[in-house]
């Protein structure tokens, strides 16, 4: 390994840290390789490039490089570090230079705070219990404060579980929802929480990671256009392989254009993608009117009110197509008139 190589000639300790080495242990397939160095993450991946061919981009607030181009790949390259966040929900201050142990420390749960050391030796590097936490199938932070520090692990904590069958160790989970109710989602921006949903609703077990966020509450404190029930049925009658945009639409169920336009605006998106979550044709913005039912034969009166209510309802639980609304509507008011 040309890696390992480079980091015994420079003297550096060289690691494979976070989810790699967690999807080792459990025998997953392995996606992303990060390197973690002691030491300058931009220098050790230039000695890389010069080996491997590619290009190297340095992020020196962050402490780390990307290499480009080896093979068709990316690799990226971090040095150890401590982190300190100036407000809740601001991104990190990074202070690069520190042993391996306390960069683990800095991690979002247990189970990604594991490295493997690959240079000088070979071992297992679990200071927080890791690996423990893997074989009970437990999702632990690593201190009180980790939901405040950075509000994205809410929803990283949901995709992991949901992706792992993993549940929420009870002091995780309590201070999640204690995160939750003061608000934490509100402090970060709508990028970090666009690319977070985003991540969440590409996963293969999705439904899994909505209902998960329902019971907690985290669909409502995004949203709470998000919180109608029945996102579980919608999804289902998603077609196969559809785009991330199309499941929120089916999120949201049967909503209007002012709800939709708030949770755009919510996750900042685009104008194309706002065009895409809701298309000037869409079916789904008010499907039956009581105009429509009483042009087809149903008196005025409240039946009418019940009936489009139990329609919104059947549609939001995924249980209708759009096309069938006006029928299940007058069905409905005729025998709310009975």
């Amino acid at each position: 390994m040309a890696a390992r190589s480079v980091a015994t000639e420079g003297g550096w300790r060289l690691f494979l840290a976070g989810g790699a080495v967690r999807d080792l242990l459990l025998g997953r397939r392995v996606c992303d390789v990060d390197l973690v160095v002691e030491g300058n993450a931009s220098v050790f991946a230039r000695r890389l490039a010069e080996r491997l061919g590619g290009s190297v981009r340095a992020h020196d607030r962050f402490a780390t490089a990307t290499l480009d181009g080896y093979e068709g790949r990316r690799l990226d390259v971090a040095a150890t570090r401590r982190e300190r966040y100036a407000r809740s929900g601001a991104l990190p201050e990074v202070r690069p230079g520190v042993p391996i142990e306390e960069d683990l420390g800095r991690r979002d749960f247990s189970i990604n705070a594991l490295a493997l050391e690959l240079a000088p030796r070979r071992r297992l590097v679990d200071p927080l219990g890791g690996r423990d936490d893997l074989c009970r199938g437990l999702l632990r932070i690593l201190h009180a404060d980790s939901f405040a520090d950075d509000p994205t692990r809410i929803l990283r904590a949901v995709r992991y579980a949901a992706r792992l069958g993993f549940r929420l160790a009870p002091t995780t989970r309590g201070r999640l929802v204690a995160a939750l109710a003061k608000g934490a989602l509100d402090r970060i921006s709508a990028d970090r929480l666009r690319r977070e949903l985003r991540l969440i609703l590409e996963e293969p077990d999705r439904v899994r990671a909505v209902g998960m966020m329902r019971r907690l509450g985290i669909d409502a404190a995004v949203d709470p256009i998000l919180s109608r029930r029945g996102a579980s049925e919608r999804f289902r009658r998603a077609p196969t392989n559809a785009g991330w945009l199309c499941y929120l639409r089916a999120w949201m169920g049967s909503a209007t254009d002012l709800e939709i336009d708030g949770l755009a605006s919510r996750l900042g998106l685009s104008r194309a993608e706002r065009r895409a979550l809701n298309p000037p044709s869409r079916s789904l913005v008010a499907p039956v009117r009581g105009a429509d039912l009483i042009a087809a034969g149903i008196p005025p009166g409240p039946a009418i009110g019940r009936a489009l209510a139990k329609t919104r309802d059947a549609l939001d639980r995924g249980r209708l197509a759009p096309h069938e609304a006006l029928d299940f509507a007058v069905r409905a008011a005729r025998s709310e008139g009975e």
